[in-house]
């Protein structure tokens, strides 16, 4: 079988162990000795690579191999045979796994005056190692090869809850690794055991099966006997991821600040190239954004006169100055543009110089002097953002440091010296109120070995009272004992102004919403409510706005207004346009009410829309008074209609009948006429009829203007039918026999009826009239009562002319004109519209049947019991 070649540069990285090394073959043929060997014993490596260890060392053979394969380690005391001044020397010696067919040897040497002083050393530093080791605020732990627990300090025992006993030779991977990562613990050491240096964020498990977010530091170490270790540093990270994810928060909010600030941005590297800038600086200077990234510099935006000065205002702020200044750049077309520059530099995550510059149109300065101010706060607060500080301080009420960081200056005023070295206390800083309070929280968390945490106001060393929240844990000793309280401080007064300044807002908000009679919401994506006032709560028929939270429109009103409101809602929330003044009629907890609503998206930092907004103001009292006035219009238009109505029948009508009048008395007094009897008859006869036609017109006007000025009055009284009848026919006697018409009369039952005897007999009388005037001669009339339940119907039928159903439509309506009876009799077509509005206030109602040539029949009812 081939034996596998040794390579000498598998040896390099004991090339700096502090320790004199050597390696041999199990012939003794030395392969490699290390740079400490040369320099302790002043012999160089070429001197005795190749020779055998029995030729460096006083060894007369190489039997104590034998023994070095029995026991592993050997110790040797032994004398150089040449070569250094330092001939004793101790050998300590172990064997070497290279490899299967490869059998190597390792000998660390040390001279033999130095041992003891060396072994006291190695003891001192042992107990200040482990010092070191218990008072650093991470978990350690040493394994061995086989990757078993050989010690830790208390810092890993807090960290995932053990006692020391219970870990000892356990293996890491069983003791502390998920399931799930076991190959994650594994991978990590095995890149340790191979030399490397491993740093990794991952995820370890307590005793109590809980996970903690560690960050894990694997270290290779090797024994003065040549044993590998691995040391490693754990470290409880839940904390930095916090401040990590805030970090990123924060980068990705400045990211989006930069992107959508009203002024221009432009970032620059250290050799004055743009990395970046926003929209408002393309829209400022007419540069496209990819024209500014591809341009050498700002040079693109600078006149030429200007150049110098840009160049001194780049290095500047790359030197760490604030610029500020007032200047000119131009435009891509040529044209100038006064502009304030403001520029900073910033670090970068590599520690490289960058420049954040500001460009704003000066014309336009007060309306972004607000903005721009808070912008540079919190660009500055993002830029300058550090830790707190770290402290360490002995447990009593006085909290005496023993250690502080520099983050004491930024939380406190105060250098950590004067904490540390200067003898003030942290609690002389504590104000008075906090004092006892916080001293006794100590104690519990002392008592009880619990972790503290508190937000309190301290005086700076400028006199300022700070906030600060302080996160720590009381340190024991082996025995119980409180050895010092350690922790982690940091100044939170901004974020508590903010949150009282937050308060405030939503206070002053919510005065505001609750004090506004309108109902005012907030809705989300699925048309929830997630925030009404006191109005809309009310109009809800809730007692209190919070219960309205995650609830629809669905869960208050009816099914019709919360489809149409959702339907409404989505067309906002898809297209982005607002809903204004749009007017609803729905059944609140209040009753039907009228209300005009507004609806407005609400849209995130980026314009995505989020929601919407809602105000709704009730009209209802308005709608009210618009439907009066509206009424009030059609009265007043109706009166019109009448009144020149009544003008017209006066103009018409009423000449008609007087112009015969006047003919006929003139015709009587004219002497040069002769007139015999006969003809005397005709001229009374005519001179009746006209009288009567005035008569009958003045008897429905006067009714008509009664009805119009409210001076006419139902008073019913019990009125025989018949005898009613009868006395209103004898008014037409005249006109009846000039026409030859015949009147039949059918009364049921001799009936008896309760109602108003002047607005009964204006109906009977204008309906007998119509129905002379459009009969022809020797035609008939029928009056007809029957009784139907309470009431009695009374019918007039004749059989004239008869009407269109177009006529029988318009006969109501005040602006129809009356036609001329068969024998030319006048009408002015108030009669009907009388009959109307008494039969209605009689109680009854007024239906009308007819056709061309058929005649018709008004037929009207009234009741026959006293109601």
């Amino acid at each position: 079988m081939e034996q596998q070649e040794i390579k000498i540069s598998d040896f390099k990285h004991y090339s700096f162990l502090p320790d004199p090394l050597i390696i041999f073959k199990a012939i003794g043929e030395i392969i490699y000795v290390n740079n400490a060997f040369e320099e302790k014993f002043l012999i160089k490596e070429n001197s005795v690579t190749g020779s055998n260890i029995t030729s460096l060392f006083l060894i007369e053979s190489l039997d104590f191999i034998h023994h070095i394969s029995k026991s592993k380690t050997l110790e040797i005391d032994t004398e150089f045979r040449e070569f250094t001044e330092l001939s004793k020397v101790r050998i300590k010696l172990r064997k070497f796994d290279y490899s299967d067919d490869a059998e190597l040897f390792i000998a660390t040497c040390e001279p033999a005056s130095e041992l003891n002083v060396l072994h006291e050393d190695i003891l001192a530093e042992k107990h200040y190692f482990k010092q070191l080791l218990e008072s650093v605020p991470f978990g350690m732990v040493v394994l061995n090869e086989k990757d078993q627990v050989i010690d830790t300090n208390n810092g890993f025992l807090t960290l995932f809850n053990y006692k020391a006993e219970a870990v000892k030779g356990r293996y890491i991977n069983d003791l502390i690794v998920p399931e799930r990562m076991k190959s994650d613990g594994s991978a990590i050491s095995e890149a340790v055991y191979s030399g490397k240096t491993v740093i990794k964020e991952t995820q370890r498990q307590r005793s109590d099966g809980s996970i903690v977010h560690v960050s894990v530091t694997g270290i290779p170490i090797f024994t003065e006997k040549g044993d590998r270790r691995v040391f490693g540093i754990y470290q409880d990270i839940r904390y930095f991821l916090d401040i990590r994810n805030q970090i990123e928060k924060e980068k990705k909010h400045f990211h989006s600040l930069f992107k959508n600030l009203p002024f221009g941005a432009v970032l620059l590297n250290e050799k004055e190239q743009i990395v970046d800038c926003n929209d408002a600086l393309v829209q400022m200077f007419q540069f496209s954004h990819e024209e500014f990234l591809a341009a050498n510099g700002m040079e693109l935006i600078i006149p030429n006169e200007f150049l110098s000065e840009g160049k001194k205002l780049r290095n500047n702020a790359l030197s760490g100055e604030k610029v500020y200044k007032e200047t000119i750049r131009k435009r891509k077309d040529g044209s100038l543009i006064q502009v304030a520059i403001t520029a900073n530099r910033l670090l970068s995550s590599d520690g490289s110089s960058m420049v954040f510059g500001f460009f704003q149109d000066i014309s336009s300065r007060k309306d972004l002097e607000s903005s721009l101010a808070d912008q540079q706060r919190m660009l500055t607060a993002m830029v300058q953002f550090l830790p707190g500080m770290m402290y360490r301080c002995d447990a009593t009420k006085d909290y005496n440091l023993i250690f502080a960081s520099f983050g004491s200056q930024r939380v406190t005023g105060y250098l950590p010296e004067d904490f540390v070295q200067n003898g003030k206390t942290f609690n002389s800083i504590i104000l008075n109120e906090w004092q006892d309070k916080l001293w006794l929280k100590w104690t519990e968390c002392i008592d009880k070995q619990l972790d503290f945490e508190a937000e309190y106001q301290i005086y700076a060393k400028d006199g300022s009272v700070r906030w600060v929240w302080e996160r720590g844990r009381p340190v024991f000793g082996s025995n119980g004992e409180v050895l010092y309280l350690e922790g982690y401080i940091e100044d939170v007064t901004d974020r508590r102004h903010m949150q009282d300044s937050l308060k405030r807002e939503r206070d002053l908000l919510q005065s505001l919403m609750d004090n506004i009679p309108d109902t005012i919401y907030f809705k989300d994506l699925n048309s929830r409510f997630i925030r009404v006032n006191k109005a809309q709560a009310k109009t809800l028929g809730l007692s209190d706005p919070s219960q309205a939270i995650g609830g629809t429109d669905a869960d208050f009103f009816d099914n019709h207004h919360a489809e149409i409101a959702m339907e409404d809602e989505k067309r906002l929330m898809r297209t982005g346009i607002s809903l204004v003044s749009k007017q609803e009629y729905i059944k609140t907890s209040n009753g039907w009410r009228w209300f005009t609503a507004s609806k407005v998206p609400l849209r995130d930092a980026a314009g995505k829309i989020i929601g919407l907004a809602g105000v709704s103001r009730d009209i209802t009292d308005l709608k009210h008074l618009e439907e009066k006035l509206i009424e009030k219009e059609s009265n007043l238009r109706q009166s019109n209609t009448e009144k020149d109505k009544l003008f017209s029948v006066i103009a018409h009508d009423l000449r008609s009948p007087f112009n015969s009048f006047l003919l006929l008395t003139e015709i009587l007094a004219e002497d040069s006429y002769d007139i015999d009897s006969a003809e005397l008859k005709n001229l009374a006869n005519s001179m009746h009829r006209a009288a009567k036609s005035v008569a009958e017109l003045l008897e429905n006007l006067l009714s008509w203007s009664g009805i119009q000025r409210g001076t006419i009055h139902f008073v019913p009284e019990f009125i025989k039918m018949e005898e009613i009848i009868l006395k209103n026919l004898n008014y037409y006697q005249t006109q009846l026999n000039i026409k030859s018409i015949r009147v039949e009369m059918d009364v049921q039952n001799k009936l008896i009826v309760f109602t108003d005897a002047g607005m009964l007999g204006t109906a009977l009388r204008n309906l007998i009239s119509n129905a002379i005037k459009f009969t022809a001669h020797e035609g008939s009339i029928k009056i007809e009562v029957i009784l139907e339940g309470l009431c009695a119907r009374v019918s007039v039928i004749d059989n004239g002319i008869g009407m269109t159903q177009d006529h029988i439509n318009q006969l109501f309506e005040v602006e129809t004109t009356g036609r001329k009876g068969t024998d030319g009799e006048p009408s002015s077509g108030l009669g009907l519209i009388l009959v109307k509005d008494f039969v209605e206030r009689m109680g009854g109602k007024l239906t009308v049947k007819s056709a061309t040539g058929l005649g018709s029949t008004f037929s009207f009812t009234i009741p026959v019991n006293k109601v």
